[in-house]
């Protein structure tokens, strides 16, 4: 095999592969770290003889020899859409040390920008913090001990203070400074996304961010926790924190058990992804007679006796203390036929709030759906498709209709 060729797979597929690229994989380290993951899986069957098969992720690797191993999307743009409505975290993106730019790397280092973009129309958020400094006029208080310490060593007149400094110059802001150094990185200088960010950092630059950028894993990775974990400033810094952190901390696959991140690594998980943008797109479109609500809100099981087994739908639809319709996203191919457990799911699921209706909702190329049929329960199923690009559109025509013809009515957005 030719030392630079790349190999490629589409997410949710099978590719066939030479004898000898499946014994290159089969003997990579982290090709088989990948496959623990539940990223990619090495096949032998009677179809695709010698296969690569890649799930529900999108992403690149770079293998031992140089050579980069890439998952592509089936609609390109879908990482890019779906980053729209979710927020990262550790399940949803792996990122191993960065080296060269990617896709994927490229669309984070975009999102950075919008949020530390808006981050910045909102105004650095600043707080106070204790300065030490000697001075001639006492301005906060007076400490005693280094005033001493002065005098003793002939500076008498000076005064040791301490007071409080209203400054940007705090640990969150100081983390947005080493993601977009992280960004400009891997970015080429001459991009527009890399004129961007170099224009940003000028807000952040300072030592305590170089400080950072080389500190320990770790470190960084403590710090941004902390960050993350304090609940004071707008939403805008929060999601550039995120996106921040997927940038310039090195959160291989299994890092945090084995110590170390896998080398030049970077995946996002589309499936979780998918599962949130739904939701998060049907409180936008959930308006009208109906409401959208969780199972935690509405708290069912799906037994009588005993309540072991909760119902746990993805989102459900409401109209006062009823429950219309139960819905499941299913990040896998829209088809006729779903497969049977997840028919089996979202049918006891709707058993279990008594609603008349219950949806699987698949990524789609084009607004869609059709019925599955009716349950001996009476409940009508039905199966959605929606366009990751479109998705708050798509959501509010497929389910109005959908709600239409099952008889309890449409939904209404806000235009």
């Amino acid at each position: 095999m030719i030392a630079s060729q790349a190999v490629e797979v589409r997410e949710r597929s099978t590719e066939p592969i030479s004898v000898a690229t499946f014994r290159e994989l089969e003997s990579s380290d982290r090709v088989m770290r990948l496959i623990d993951a539940g990223i990619l899986t090495l096949v032998r069957n009677k179809t695709v003889g010698w296969g690569l098969q890649a799930h529900a992720y999108t992403g690149q690797i770079s293998l031992e020899d140089g050579r980069p191993l890439r998952v592509l999307e089936k609609v390109e743009g879908t990482a890019a859409a779906l980053l729209g409505f979710t927020s990262l975290d550790e399940r949803r993106v792996d990122v191993g040390s960065i080296v060269g730019a990617g896709y994927l790397q490229q669309v984070l280092a975009e999102r950075l920008c919008l949020f530390v973009d808006m981050y910045l129309k909102h105004g650095l958020i600043r707080r106070y913090q204790r300065v030490d400094e000697d001075s001639l006029v006492l301005r906060g208080r007076l400490d005693v001990g280094r005033t001493v310490q002065l005098w003793s060593r002939g500076q008498v007149g000076m005064l040791g203070v301490s007071r409080d400094r209203l400054s940007w110059e705090i640990l969150p802001n100081h983390l947005l400074g080493v993601g977009l150094l992280a960004a400009m990185s891997f970015l080429p200088a001459s991009s527009a996304t890399s004129v961007r960010v170099r224009h940003q950092f000028r807000a952040f630059r300072g030592a305590p961010v170089y400080q950072l950028a080389t500190a320990s894993r770790t470190r960084r990775a403590d710090a941004f926790r902390q960050a993350l974990a304090d609940k004071r400033g707008p939403d805008s810094l929060k999601r550039a924190l995120g996106y921040a952190q997927a940038l310039s901390l090195h959160l291989g696959l299994q890092a945090e058990r084995e110590g170390m991140p896998l080398p030049e690594a970077h995946f996002l998980n589309l499936e979780t992804m998918f599962e949130e943008a739904v939701r998060v797109s049907m409180s936008s479109v959930c308006l009208g007679g109906m409401t959208l609500a969780t199972a935690n809100e509405r708290v069912r099981y799906v037994l009588a006796e005993p309540k072991n087994y909760r119902a746990d739908p993805d989102f459900l639809l409401v109209r006062g203390w009823e429950t219309v319709l139960v819905g499941d996203p299913k990040y896998k191919e829209f088809s006729h036929h779903p497969r049977n457990p997840d028919v089996y799911q979202v049918l006891a699921h709707a058993d279990s709030y008594s609603a008349p209706v219950a949806a699987l909702v698949y990524p789609n190329d084009a607004p869609d759906f059709y019925s599955l049929g009716r349950a001996k329960s009476g409940v009508k199923l039905f199966a959605v498709g929606v366009r990751p690009h479109y998705m708050i559109e798509d959501l509010e025509k497929t389910f109005a209709a959908l709600l239409s013809k099952s008889g309890h009515g449409g939904i209404s957005g806000e235009g």
